[in-house]
């Protein structure tokens, strides 16, 4: 990984990772595409979409993108039609290795398959997504 800011940005993410509570989900957006994290009671599940109702016509993802996603470890989409998403699943608590292997995967994703030129350009968002948090 090259680049100050994306080396501070994998540091912030595997930083938080460890920190999530039940029901906290982290999102990275670039432009129409996102990396997401949501820590659930048994694992952290980690997910990116490739077409579906997530993204424009003109941005879904291509095959080429498709098998980089899984050269960099995601989980093709189990029912495509129905929830397009690309996935992993990290069983909690993470330790340090894992938390550093979920900051890449948001990285690379979004540098190398979304095209996200800078951190800087990145929205996040954080929340708790159970009912009275």
């Amino acid at each position: 990984m090259t680049g100050d800011g994306w080396a501070s940005l994998a540091a912030e993410i595997a930083r938080i990772v460890p920190t999530l509570a039940d029901g906290d989900t982290y999102i990275l957006r670039s432009g129409p595409y996102f990396v997401a994290m949501q820590q659930l009671p048994a694992y952290l599940a980690v997910e990116a979409p490739a077409g579906g109702g997530h993204l424009p016509e003109d941005g879904r993802l291509t095959g080429r993108d498709r098998r980089h996603m899984v050269e960099l470890g995601w989980r093709p989409p189990p029912f495509p039609d129905r929830v397009d998403n690309f996935e992993r699943h990290f069983r909690w608590p993470l330790g340090s290795a894992d938390a550093a292997e979920v900051a890449e995967l948001f990285v690379r994703t979004l540098r190398e398959v979304h095209g996200a030129t800078s951190p800087a350009d990145l929205v996040r968002e954080r929340f708790n997504a159970l009912p009275g948090r």
